[in-house]
């Protein structure tokens, strides 16, 4: 819980998550991670990167990979965004996803292209919500469990 709530306080410090998740995912060895936003407030936005680049900083690793769709984040974007992310890094080996949807839609494509997960792109996201329908069990939740 964030200290100094902007309005009301929720439970939710967007800093944290981004940071124990991105510092989950090294600690797991990867080291050429992306990020994936999509369509959120500015200052959620902020919040999730300055996690991510405390994480990634701390490690000497870049923080660069990011993408910040300016699309709904749902499943499409998910889908949709992951070929970018691809082209523009062929080297990346876990995408963090700050969303269920993206995340899911991120899987479905790797799942269309035969994209193994998480042996060639480890893919996660930030809250412990289920893709519906089912996917493979290849998306693990910030704490490191199963869904």
């Amino acid at each position: 819980m964030r200290a100094d709530p902007i309005d009301m306080n929720i439970g939710i410090d967007n800093v944290a998550a981004m940071y124990e998740l991105t510092e989950m995912v090294i600690k797991r060895g990867y080291q050429n991670i992306g990020l994936l936003c999509a369509n959120q407030e500015q200052w959620i936005f902020q919040q999730h990167l300055q996690g991510w680049y405390k994480a990634l900083l701390r490690h000497h690793l870049s923080p660069n990979r990011v993408i910040n769709a300016a699309l709904p984040p749902n499943f499409s974007t998910g889908a949709s965004q992951l070929p970018e992310f691809l082209l523009a890094w062929p080297e990346l080996d876990a995408l963090v996803c700050v969303s269920d949807e993206l995340a899911c839609g991120v899987l479905y494509e790797c799942q269309r292209r035969r994209i193994k997960v998480p042996d060639d792109l480890a893919v996660c996201r930030v809250w412990q919500q289920r893709c519906e329908p089912g996917v493979p069990a290849a998306v693990n939740n910030h704490d490191g469990t199963a869904p």
